[in-house]
């Protein structure tokens, strides 16, 4: 007869299974669940459309192209990326209203592949009345956008104030307007720029024409062109250390001729690489105006001012530098090395901000393996021979150098010298006698 003694066991373990597999269920549903940033879709390219999408924060991308014109600014609370990858998006403030304003809870902000255009702020208690296009209290990350044509009318920022870090990757600053400092953009944090362009920025009464910053600095690749302000028409570094590689600073204007390119009154230790700071015309004042800091200056070309190189306070050094046109190369309390050269860089095409090197440039082979292996354009160093001065490196060419010649029978003056000269390479192959 078979045993019905493990029946009620088999019974019981069941219902105990189901009984916790139902209680597991309603914790589930009963545990709240960790709020995530939302998406959201622009699908018409209007104000109302634009302000849904961002309320979430999160990831806001565009089903649509053209430009949308606000009323009133964008206010983001959270943090939040900006992308209109795919599409040709601008939003314009209509030179009526700041396009964006975060609060303090935005963390980080990203924008990617849109401009923002005609950002007006006038007004505003403290810093409120700084930042035409953008006021970030927090970070800014910007890459392929264009920040153009904005406005602060009274305050700091003419295209973006910014209270943490920026980081700027191939983005443009054009045509913005401050009253105080930071023409193009204001940055109390610490600024990474690769690649870029600040043009034609202006400070009206203060400094900083292109950018203005009192943080640590890592900028390599970056143009400054033709931006305006009363000291540091191009740049103007207050704070911390920095590092300046690859860079062009070309027809800026200091208008108390205090740093028509750069100006620094920095605290810690500035680097400068491999930077052009020229005019295509004799500018006034001076090139590079230092107040403050321990600054290093190699291998840059500083051409077209009354002074290339002022030291007014602080510690600086230079050397492997090329100085063409200046009235005065140095000036002031400066520390040289002996290696720089005053001569003609021969510029490609100034008329049309081109300062690469031209054939028979002063610059080429003039510096020091600093550790900068590439070029402004990607081309590689000569680290054999002596890397060239300045942000160009002449490409193509091929230096060989610690050759020497032993002639055992002299050719009288005048008469002609018969050798041969074997070369081995990848056709075709133009060799330069110097």
């Amino acid at each position: 007869e078979r045993p019905l003694t493990r029946f009620p066991f088999a019974i019981v373990t069941a219902v105990a299974s189901l009984s916790m597999a139902l209680l597991v269920f309603l914790s589930a549903i009963a545990r709240p669940t960790q709020a995530q940033p939302l998406s959201g879709v622009v699908g018409t390219c209007n104000e109302a459309s634009l302000k849904t999408a961002l309320a979430g924060g999160g990831m806001v991308t565009f089903g649509c192209s053209g430009t949308i014109t606000l009323t009133s600014s964008a206010l983001i609370t959270s943090p939040t990326t900006i992308d209109g990858v795919g599409q040709s998006v601008t939003i314009n403030g209509n030179n009526i209203v700041r396009i964006i304003t975060t609060t303090s809870g935005v963390g980080t902000l990203t924008m990617q592949n849109i401009t923002l255009t005609k950002g007006f702020v006038n007004s505003g208690a403290g810093i409120d009345r700084n930042g035409g296009a953008v006021f970030v209290r927090g970070n800014l990350v910007l890459s392929n956008v264009t920040i153009i044509s904005n406005t602060s009318g009274t305050g700091q920022g003419g295209g973006a104030y910014i209270t943490g870090t920026l980081i700027l990757v191939d983005s443009q600053f054009i045509s913005n307007t401050a009253s105080l400092q930071g023409g193009g953009a204001l940055v109390s944090g610490t600024v990474t720029l690769n690649g870029g362009l600040f043009q034609n920025n202006r400070s009206r009464t203060s400094f900083g024409g292109g950018l203005y910053m009192s943080s640590t600095l890592a900028l390599t690749g970056t143009h400054f062109i033709s931006n305006t302000a009363s000291q540091g028409g191009g740049l103007y570094h207050v704070g911390s250390t920095g590092r300046v590689v690859n860079a062009l600073f070309a027809r800026n204007v200091a208008t108390s001729t205090l740093g028509a390119g750069v100006f620094l009154s920095s605290t810690g230790t500035v680097a400068i690489f491999h930077t052009t700071i020229a005019s295509p015309t004799v500018g006034g004042g001076s090139a590079i105006h230092v107040a403050a800091g321990t600054i290093g200056i190699t291998n840059s070309i500083v051409s077209s001012y009354s002074i290339g190189i002022n030291g007014a306070a602080g510690t600086l050094y230079e050397d492997y530098n090329l100085f063409s046109g200046n009235t005065t190369n140095i000036s002031g309390t400066v520390t040289s090395g002996g290696h720089s050269l005053t001569g003609n860089p021969a510029f490609v095409f100034p008329a049309s901000n081109n300062y690469h090197l031209g054939n028979g440039s002063a610059a080429i082979n003039l510096g020091l393996n600093a550790g900068v292996l590439t070029d402004i354009d990607g081309d590689t160093r000569d680290v054999i021979c002596g890397v060239d001065a300045g942000y160009d490196e002449t490409a193509g060419k091929v230096s060989l150098c610690g050759l020497s010649a032993i002639n055992n029978s002299r050719t009288p003056f005048g008469y002609a010298t018969a050798f041969t000269a074997t070369v081995t390479g990848t056709l075709p192959i133009t060799i330069e006698w110097n």
